[in-house]
Formats: structure tokens, sequence, C-alpha cells
């Protein structure tokens, strides 16, 4: 067992404060030299801004197919936590019983009240037909 602590966080980081963008969003020197990364040819020309009236059909097409491209890596890669996956199969259990008691308390109550309807039925007939 080891009995040392260890901390890999910052050196006089705070919690919540950001190193590298200002309250306003704007990027500090560090911030700007962090992001020194360029977007790929591809990303920037997708999400240009140039509006749907200023492009040719091939443009047209080509964003559509990236912001399709995006939408399904963001599905395909996006992880459902352990939480989620515990909370959905509990309400899928719950649901199912759930609805099992309903059935039964409502087939339960509707096949009691047949007999009921059977002889109102029956008697309306009758009394219809003025044979009482």
């Amino acid at each position: 067992m080891n009995d040392n602590l260890q901390h890999h966080g910052i050196k006089g980081q705070k919690w919540g404060v950001r190193r590298f963008q200002n309250k306003d969003g704007s990027l500090t020197p560090a911030g700007r030299k962090r992001q020194k990364t360029q977007a790929h040819e591809d990303y920037t020309r997708a999400h240009s801004g140039k509006s749907v009236k200023e492009m040719s059909d091939k443009e047209l097409r080509d964003v559509n197919n990236r912001l399709n491209m995006e939408r399904q890596y963001a599905q395909m890669t996006t992880k459902k936590g352990i939480g989620s996956k515990f909370v959905t199969g509990v309400l899928a259990v719950v649901g199912t019983e759930l609805a099992k008691e309903y059935v039964k308390k409502y087939a339960k109550a509707g096949i009691e009240k047949v007999p009921e309807m059977v002889g109102n039925a029956a008697a309306n007939y009758v009394i219809k037909k003025g044979k009482i």
C-alpha cells in the first residue's frame, strides 16, 4: 500500500479559473499562443458563414456532407455514462412492471363487469321487445 499523496494539477491553479480565457471570452496571451493549431481546410470551408445564396451546388453539397459527417462522428463518439445506462435500465424494468399492473387491474375490472353488462343488455333487449 502506498501512503504517498500525489497531486497532478497545476501549481497555483484555482478551481473554476481559466488560464487561457478572460471572463469576457477573449483569449489571454497564453491562450493565443496555445491556439496556434489551425483548423483543417474542410472544417473552415464548412463553417465559413457564407450564405446559401452565395454557394454553388457543389459548395453546398460539400458543406452539407461535412456537417453531416461531423454530426455522425459526434453521435458515434458520445458515450453514455454508467449512471445513464443504470437509469435507463431501471426505468425499463419499472415501466414494464407498472404496465403489467395497470393491465391486470383494468382487465380484472372489465371482466367483472362483463356479466353485469351482458345481463343489462339482455334485460334491455327483452324490455324493448315488450316481452316483460
